[in-house]
């Protein structure tokens, strides 16, 4: 597992097989189990690859909810928030990242709230709600900024361009409807 957690950002398909060729029930402790599940999640997501079984994230949520381990507790709530995303059940996937944010808010975790702030962006835009998509996703850039992800920091502001260009679109739709 620590293997796995240190390819993690550089060799993700090297992080990945290694740990499908552990399967979980191979640990018998509590702390591995929780551990496997939420580094399964964090590199089929990383590899955008589906997330899943749901069983395995959800162990991780209550092994670190019993353990009062706010962090790992907050990436499997953001995991978790990320498999409602992917099945577009929106109010679900906010439900989780509003739980994970309560967490780790005054943590100084920049690439964790910076994802967060960005998935909470695309769902209030999926909502056509966008000046809060924007706000969300001005909160991502800074905290992408203060964690000097600048790939993410060029997708974010690919996203407030985006959102934008839906705004726009959007009122000349309803201004050429109007007249």
């Amino acid at each position: 597992l620590k293997l796995a957690e240190q390819l993690m950002e550089t060799k993700p398909d090297s992080a990945l097989h290694i740990l499908q060729n552990l399967p979980p029930n191979h640990y018998s402790s509590e702390s591995n189990r929780a551990l496997y599940g939420l580094l399964l999640f964090e590199v089929l997501d990383k590899l955008d690859r589906p997330l899943q079984p749901d069983s395995l994230i959800d162990y991780s949520i209550n092994y670190y909810q019993l353990k009062n381990d706010n962090l790992q507790l907050a990436k499997s709530y953001y995991y978790k928030g990320r498999q409602y995303k992917s099945k577009y059940r929106n109010d679900e996937a906010a439900l989780q990242f509003i739980k994970s944010l309560d967490l780790i808010q005054d943590t100084k975790n920049f690439n964790l709230l910076g994802k967060i702030y960005s998935d909470m962006g695309d769902i209030y835009s999926y909502q056509r709600d966008y000046a809060k998509a924007i706000a969300k996703y001005k909160s991502a850039l800074i905290y992408f900024k203060n964690s000097r992800d600048n790939a993410s920091v060029n997708y974010i502001i690919l996203s407030i361009g985006r959102t934008y260009r839906l705004i726009k679109m959007y009122t000349g739709i309803i201004r050429s409807e109007e007249h």
